[in-house]
């Protein structure tokens, strides 16, 4: 009996590659959003390698990522991101994400 993401049947796995080399990726989550009545889609990791940040691959992912999500009429992108990426928020603020001054607080419940 499986458990990975491979047995996820929501999750969609993109990788970037430059040559034959996986340079970047982005695993995503399809889900539902009740506020909207419509589809949505969650980034749960997105990652670039350090030697090929700043050189469009993660732009590329997340482009690939909103082009799967408006096809599927997606209401929106979600995502995670630390406080100290600062690079990762840079990339995400340009990509259009925000607001970065929510009120709203992320929590889980290790199980």
């Amino acid at each position: 009996m499986g458990t990975g993401l491979s047995e996820h049947p929501m999750a969609t796995v993109l990788l970037a590659f430059l040559d034959e080399r996986a340079v970047g990726v982005a695993i995503c989550v399809w889900g539902f959003s009740t506020f909207a009545g419509r589809p949505s889609v969650n980034i749960c990791d997105f990652a670039v390698l350090p030697e090929f940040r700043n050189k469009g691959v993660g732009r590329a992912l997340l482009e690939e990522v909103e082009t799967r999500a408006r096809l599927r009429g997606c209401c929106k992108l979600t995502l995670e991101v630390h406080d100290s990426n600062d690079g990762a928020k840079r990339l995400y603020r340009r990509f259009g994400f925000g607001p970065w001054d929510s009120t709203t607080l992320f929590v889980s419940k290790p199980l």
